[in-house]
């Protein structure tokens, strides 16, 4: 009996050490895709430079409340641009770029938690209509294998294309809405608050 019991203990300290290893792996290369993402955002800005004009004049006219709007529908439903004009909003007041940081944190939270009651509420065939199937088993996977702990892994990286379908899933799942607040904010202040440092230290966009 105690051979057995130490062998299932040896058996989930194997586990646990695998899921750590992996779990850190990918916050490896979810540091290298930041990167890459950045250069990307700064090389797309500099090939096509009337987008960037474009984010860059509509920052410039609405200011804070316009931050808020594209963060705001960007992290919810709508195909927006966000990190884009996030980052010249940041290039823009580099001087104080606190205020941006924290209204798009805040827009980006509330956006995540409309995903999350509209799934919640709505159910998947509503759902459908807003994000592929591929994207939304894809997602489906990720919760199954490691629960909330993808919330705030992938929604770190800039564009990711899996953090809008992961906070659908949340709600398809009934996840508790504390816990899910919670990971959804600390990925919104690491996301926002890196891409902002990364911004001005790197002199991007």
């Amino acid at each position: 009996m105690a051979k057995k019991t130490l062998k299932t203990i040896a058996t989930h300290a194997s586990h646990h050490e695998a899921r750590h290893a992996e779990l850190i792996k990918q916050a490896l290369v979810g540091i290298a895709l930041i990167l890459l993402a950045l250069l990307a955002l700064d090389y797309l800005a500099a090939q096509f430079p009337q987008s960037f004009q474009a984010a860059e004049q509509f920052v410039k006219d609405n200011g804070l409340p316009g931050v808020f709007l594209i963060v705001f529908f960007g992290s919810s439903l709508l195909p927006f641009p966000t990190d884009l004009a996030y980052s010249v909003a940041i290039k823009l007041s580099a001087s104080n770029p606190l205020p941006v940081v924290a209204v798009s944190i805040v827009a980006a939270f509330l956006g995540s938690l409309l995903n999350y009651y509209l799934a919640y509420y709505l159910r998947q065939r509503f759902i459908s209509h807003f994000i592929t199937e591929k994207d939304l088993k894809g997602a489906e996977e990720l919760f199954d294998r490691y629960g909330p702990i993808p919330i705030v892994l992938l929604g770190v990286i800039p564009a990711s294309p899996v953090f809008d379908p992961l906070t659908f899933v949340a709600g398809l799942v009934k996840m508790d809405v504390r816990k899910f607040a919670t990971y959804s904010l600390i990925s919104r202040v690491l996301h926002f608050g890196l891409l902002a440092a990364a911004v001005l230290a790197l002199k991007l966009v």
